[in-house]
């Protein structure tokens, strides 16, 4: 039988402080409803990409950095940010995709 790899899950600094940011506005503007899908969202998307780690399109904007960037879109308008190291999957940003796309490249590694 073959054995399958699950990575570990690893929020980033940057990741966690954008998450944090989401959150606190989220919780001015969004309805309770909305939050508490975007916290499932997550939640499910980082077991997902547990066990399917390239299942993220590449993120062409961040071309030519030291990863390779991928991303998955959540409840809209976020998307998570990740890159895969060794046997670890780093989440390294949660992008709200109202932005210029330009700014994203400021916030990776």
């Amino acid at each position: 039988a073959k054995m399958l790899l699950v990575m570990r899950v690893v929020w980033t600094a940057q990741g966690n402080r954008a998450l944090e940011a989401i959150m606190t506005c989220a919780q001015q503007f969004y309805s309770r409803n909305l939050l508490r899908k975007l916290n499932t969202d997550i939640k499910d998307t980082e077991r997902l990409m547990a066990d399917n780690p390239r299942m993220g399109g590449l993120e062409l904007q961040a071309n030519g950095r030291e990863y390779e960037y991928r991303s998955i879109v959540l409840c809209r308008p976020f998307k998570l940010i990740y890159f895969i190291y060794e046997d670890c999957l780093y989440i390294a940003d949660v992008w709200d995709t109202r932005q210029l796309p330009e700014t994203l490249v400021k916030h990776l590694l």
